[in-house]
C-alpha cells in the first residue's frame, strides 16, 4: 500500500521524570527473631508535545 507525500512533517518531545526512595526498618525481638518491614514510592511524569508542519 502507498500513500502520497502531502508535504506534512511530524516533530516529538518526550519528556520524563523518575523519582523513587525506598526504606527499611527491622525491630530486633530477641532470640534470634526479628521483624523487618520496606516501602518503595516512585513518581513518574511522562509529557509528550507534538507539532506538525
Amino acid at each position: 500500500m502507498t500513500f502520497a507525500n502531502i508535504g506534512e512533517t511530524s516533530d516529538f518531545e518526550i519528556e520524563e521524570r523518575n523519582f523513587a526512595a525506598f526504606g527499611k526498618a527491622a525491630y530486633h525481638l530477641g532470640n534470634g527473631l526479628s521483624v523487618e518491614a520496606g516501602a518503595r514510592v516512585e513518581f513518574v511524569e511522562v509529557s509528550m508535545d507534538r507539532s506538525k508542519a
